[in-house]
């Protein structure tokens, strides 16, 4: 607060007087200021006190202010000085000239006064500052919570963003942590299959219960389905608003906001991300999306490279296949037969036992494929073939 100046604590009420009058009654504050000729436009003179007047009852004014050296102080002294100075030379107060010209006179009554109301305004303001720090601390604290909140949301996201394949329970944790992380009551991932039907399907915010009761799961259809046909997002204040909204089936907890996201890579839509009515009653923010976005983003490189990996794992398989199998049979081919006729012989050696191998032929087989077509000798080989394999 700024240091207490003297113009902050003039007297309220002071009377004008000329020199040349007396005084009448008088009380115990009263101060007159002396004038020649006009109370107005004179000349200032001095002072004269109650306890002046007390001491000299039948002095006119002209006596009593000039029975003592007058004393004048500028507005913008501190009251300190202005104090002392009315200490010293034992004064009941003290004129507050300007330029010469009396602007108002300060007492030690009139700064006492002003000294309490700024202590009674510095003890408001402490006690208004003592409850916005009891506030802050307990936001803080409150913050606090919410941050290890966030952080151990943020780990289990990392968590599943960190596998190269997914799993519901996986994606349980996910849709977990994103909502916690957002503050939403309700939210769900569903994960499509290459034809488009829904291969996973978690939530969260829904007891098994209420989902045993509600039945079926969602199928795509009114806004869900038009963040994947048209690979959009989604939000929206009230979502029964809007044009393409389909309603929710019997038993289903009535939801109002909506944040919903497609999980997609390079154009290709692998499921969506949903999430409804936030714990504060607020609607979703561009924040919230953007977060929700970047979180469907980094499960749908998941599952591009989980999808990357498997056709790489099938054409493996598949040349291994080929290597070492009859494609027409299906029977392990002389690659094959070598390698297992190999693996025998040495553990024969090892353990020193015999072991047999037994040729089969069939009988007259030419015949077949000149008779009647090679057609149907790949026929009756694949016939031989599941009968040995059986």
């Amino acid at each position: 607060m700024d240091l207490l100046l003297v113009r902050d604590c003039l007297l309220p009420r002071f009377s004008r007087v000329l020199e040349n009058e007396r005084p009448g009654a008088v009380s115990d504050q009263s101060v007159y200021a002396v004038f020649k000729e006009s109370v107005d436009t004179g000349i200032f003179c001095g002072l004269a006190t109650a306890h002046d007047v007390i001491q000299h009852p039948n002095w006119i004014f002209a006596d009593l202010a000039e029975h003592r050296e007058c004393h004048s102080v500028p507005p913008d002294m501190p009251v300190g000085r202005a104090l002392r100075i009315m200490d010293r030379y034992g004064l009941d107060a003290l004129p507050v000239l300007e330029r010469r010209q009396l602007i108002g006179v300060v007492t030690p009554y009139s700064i006492l006064k002003m000294l309490l109301q700024r202590e009674r305004a510095l003890r408001k303001k402490a006690r208004k500052l003592n409850s916005l720090l009891a506030e802050e601390h307990a936001q803080v604290v409150s913050w606090s919570a919410k941050l290890a909140q966030l952080h151990q949301a943020s780990r289990s996201l990392l968590t599943v963003l960190a596998h190269t394949s997914i799993q519901n329970d996986l994606l349980q944790m996910g849709i977990e942590s994103l909502s916690a992380l957002l503050e939403a009551k309700y939210g769900a991932i569903g994960i499509l299959d290459a034809s488009g039907g829904l291969q996973h399907f978690v939530f969260t915010g829904i007891d098994a219960e209420q989902a045993d009761t509600i039945g079926q799961f969602p199928q795509g259809k009114g806004l869900l389905g038009l963040v994947i046909q048209d690979n959009v997002s989604l939000r929206l204040d009230d979502m029964s608003t809007h044009p393409q909204s389909a309603g929710f089936p019997p038993h289903h907890p009535p939801m109002k906001t909506l944040l919903a996201v497609p999980i997609s890579h390079r154009g290709r839509v692998y499921g969506r991300i949903y999430l409804s009515d936030k714990a504060n009653g607020e609607p979703f923010s561009r924040q919230d999306q953007d977060l929700a976005l970047s979180f469907a983003h980094s499960l749908s490189l998941v599952l591009d490279n989980a999808r990357e990996i498997e056709e790489v794992k099938q054409a493996r398989q598949s040349l291994d296949y080929m290597a070492h199998f009859d494609h027409l049979t299906g029977l392990p081919n002389r690659t094959l037969l070598k390698d297992r006729m190999d693996q025998a012989i040495y553990h024969a050696h090892r353990n020193r036992r015999m072991i047999g191998v037994l040729f089969l032929d069939l009988d007259n087989f030419k015949v077949v494929n000149d008779t009647i077509g090679h057609t149907c000798g790949d026929e009756l080989l694949k016939c031989v073939a599941q009968r040995i394999s059986a």
